[in-house]
């Protein structure tokens, strides 16, 4: 599949103009340019029934890690939603979700989680009122923190979500931990070999402003921590990729 082709393609099935791959102007749909001709070649590949890899093919030696390696199941992924932050900058510019600082995932690459409807409404995604630009908030949306864990259980957090009964430490109080720091959550993930590759893995959330205990870095000496007490305050919403 040629890049033209797979960018004609997109374009004829997805119409939009999003921001950060979760929201756009109109509504939940995804933006082309949110798309990097490698993912776009993945999307069509999963529309089409195949495993995602950019030849069609099975194999997973000479293909780039993806969901299915991290035993994520197939209903429980959007890939209209991935989004590649690998090459992207922000530009001095600040975002702004939930009332608190959306710290991009710079440098890292998200693989998309199905939740549009799973928790009712999507209002905590921001969906279905007009953002003025890329950077501003909008009304019932939810902020962004993100978790640093192992791959294996990447798959149960996208099918379950976060179940306390699995926490084991809970130093500044019992909850779900999460950061809005990229460099705080990727020091809890741990590093594990795909391919002959190093990678590491994060899951990204959004989180409910009203109900997050702020933990500041004066008081961890290591960045920002959020805690958050109910399962019901916090929606993880993509898997987060990167080689190191």
């Amino acid at each position: 599949m040629t890049d033209d082709l797979a960018n004609a393609a997109l374009r004829a099935i997805f119409d939009s103009d999003g921001d950060d791959g979760q929201t756009n102007f109109r509504g939940c749909l995804p933006s082309l340019k949110n798309v990097g001709v490698f993912n776009a070649k993945m999307l069509l590949m999963r529309g089409r029934g195949g495993d995602g890899s950019a030849d069609g093919s099975a194999g997973t030696s000479q293909r780039p890690l993806q969901a299915m390696d991290i035993r994520i199941g197939k209903n429980d992924l959007d890939p209209r939603y991935d989004k590649d932050f690998t090459n992207v900058t922000d530009d001095g510019r600040k975002f702004m979700r939930g009332k608190l600082e959306y710290k991009r995932p710079l440098g890292w690459s998200r693989i998309a989680f199905n939740v549009l409807d799973r928790y009712g409404d999507n209002a905590w995604l921001g969906c279905g009122t007009t953002r003025k630009t890329h950077c501003d908030e909008v009304p019932g949306e939810w902020a962004v923190s993100y978790h640093g864990t192992e791959k294996d259980r990447v798959g149960s957090i996208a099918e379950n979500g976060y179940l306390l009964s699995k926490g084991k430490r809970f130093v500044y109080g019992f909850g779900i931990y999460s950061t809005p720091e990229i460099r705080v959550a990727e020091s809890y993930a741990k590093g594990f070999t795909h391919a002959g590759d190093r990678y590491k893995v994060l899951v990204q959330n959004r989180i409910n402003p009203e109900a997050v205990k702020i933990i500041p870095d004066t008081k961890t000496g290591f960045g920002e921590y959020w805690v958050t007490e109910k399962e019901e305050d916090i929606h993880p919403y993509g898997l987060l990729l990167k080689k190191v």
